[in-house]
């Protein structure tokens, strides 16, 4: 059954302490010789007294930062519940290691500390607040500080804060099923921009196709008219001093500047609507 507690903060020279107060007078089971002879990962050190006819728990805190405190300045992000996750799964398997009951693990922000990226948590002998419980309202909390233009720790937050609400809820089993989906909306993600480069790609080199082609016609064009234009020229010198006029197609060949030479089928010349006459 879960027990009314108290926090208290004792800052000294060297060390900052955190106790927390129960309303039952101080007892001692196989828990705290288990948590006293062996340094548990993830579990902060913890020791036991009586003060005035109740249970204190005294935990070293120093160098450390509760969630509380850290989200206060800052948004959750879905890197920081994989993380806090994360931590407390091994955390949890290390204590059945030590048939110690996680059920007495305090996952309220106040009471979960990290330093860097490692998380730290508190063990009160005794305490039994339901680990299904504890997860909702530690899902309920990630809600409430996300970072909400973080879209995959929007979809992680969700995920967790709906399966909390099932009476028997399996963590492991949840984050297995969240990496599972993740692996797959990824792949498929991945597979989604792979076809848009390739796309991308392909019609970068039919452009750069149709470019070229252009390129060489419009170059095989002007040569095509500046050997036509240089015969031209020569035949124009040779035939004035006959007196011979030439037909008039220049001024036709550069109103119509996409034919080629060949294509002029349609062309109607001077000479077609009137006999050549001599100027002599």
């Amino acid at each position: 059954m879960e027990k009314s507690i108290r926090m208290e903060i004792e800052a000294g020279m060297s060390k900052v302490w955190m106790h927390i107060y129960t309303q039952e007078e101080y007892t001692e089971d196989y828990q705290m010789p288990m948590l006293r002879s062996n340094q548990i990962t993830g579990v902060l050190p913890v020791e036991g007294c009586e003060v005035e006819g109740a249970g204190r728990y005294s935990y070293d805190i120093s160098g450390l930062t509760s969630l509380k405190a850290l989200y206060e300045k800052k948004r959750i992000r879905k890197k920081d519940i994989e993380e806090i996750i994360g931590d407390l799964l091994r955390t949890v398997e290390v204590l059945r290691q030590y048939m110690l009951n996680s059920d007495c693990l305090l996952l309220q922000p106040e009471y979960i500390f990290r330093k860097g990226h490692k998380c730290y948590f508190c063990y009160l002998p005794g305490y039994n607040g339901g680990m299904g419980t504890a997860l909702h309202e530690l899902s309920e909390y990630f809600v409430k500080m996300l970072d909400y233009e973080d879209t995959e720790g929007i979809f992680l937050s969700y995920e967790l804060h709906k399966a909390t609400l099932q009476e028997h809820c399996d963590l492991s089993g949840i984050m297995r099923e969240y990496e599972r989906h993740e692996k797959e909306r990824r792949k498929e993600q991945e597979e989604k921009e792979k076809k848009v480069t390739q796309t991308e790609e392909n019609y970068g080199n039919i452009f750069s196709l149709e470019e070229e082609e252009e390129h060489e016609e419009t170059e095989k064009y002007e040569r095509q008219f500046n050997s036509q234009k240089k015969y031209e020229m020569h035949v124009a010198g040779a035939v004035c001093e006959e007196g011979i006029r030439l037909p008039v197609w220049r001024k036709a060949v550069r109103n119509f500047p996409g034919k080629r030479w060949g294509q002029w089928s349609d062309l109607i010349l001077e000479t077609d609507r009137q006999e050549e006459k001599s100027i002599l």
